[in-house]
């Protein structure tokens, strides 16, 4: 099985990478990212709908995925420390 074809729908992590793909990111699909903040699938997919969410990639057609930077920015701008703060 060819390298492309053995990491079909898994992005790839430059730390891990050999150095011809230092460039490459780990890309989550829309489910592992629901899965990641614990909401469904349908609601990451309203939300690209609506602008919301973090930014994505759309490889192809309806292939879309999340850059893990992204998400982790996504996440980190939503850290409160009371219910009286609104997020990002």
């Amino acid at each position: 099985m060819s390298r492309a074809r053995a990491t079909r729908g898994v992005g790839v992590c430059a730390a891990t990478a050999p150095a011809t793909q230092d460039r490459l990111v780990r890309l989550l699909t829309p489910g592992e990212f629901a899965d990641l903040i614990s909401v469904s699938e349908a609601t990451v997919e309203r939300w690209r709908g609506q602008g919301e969410g973090p930014p994505f990639v759309k490889v192809s057609g309806k292939v879309v995925r999340y850059r893990a930077a992204d998400v982790q920015a996504y996440i980190d701008a939503r850290v409160v420390a009371s219910t009286a703060q609104t997020a990002g």
